[in-house]
């Protein structure tokens, strides 16, 4: 949060071209990775009601919509409620994971997009 408000705040220096990245190794792969987080904004709110959301718990469970399962459970799931109709959901993260399963997260959402 605190660098995307610097990069936010400094019009200075704008570019509005610039993305912004982070860095990650990709063990698979063996090489320098990066994800995009430019057009992410975080937030320290809880999910309104009545809205589509997924917590990401520091356990590797997942919260979907109030209900609790295993993370690699997830697409069955979201498939289950999408079948109809596309919507849009929030992602949550747990405060206390740590930046590498907070990235391991991010790809693994990113499968969904």
């Amino acid at each position: 949060m605190t660098l995307q408000y610097k990069k936010r705040k400094d019009k200075a220096h704008k570019n509005g071209k610039a993305e912004n990245y982070y860095s990650y190794a990709n063990s698979i792969v063996k090489n320098m990775a990066f994800i995009p987080f430019t057009e992410v904004f975080y937030n320290m709110e809880k999910p309104e009601k009545f809205k589509s959301f997924i917590f990401s718990q520091k356990n590797g469970s997942v919260q979907f919509n109030y209900k609790v399962f295993p993370k690699n459970e997830l697409a069955k799931n979201l498939n289950n409620v999408f079948i109809e109709h596309e919507c849009e959901v929030s992602i949550f993260y747990d405060k206390n994971i740590s930046f590498g399963e907070y990235i391991q997260d991010k790809i693994f959402f990113s499968e969904f997009s």
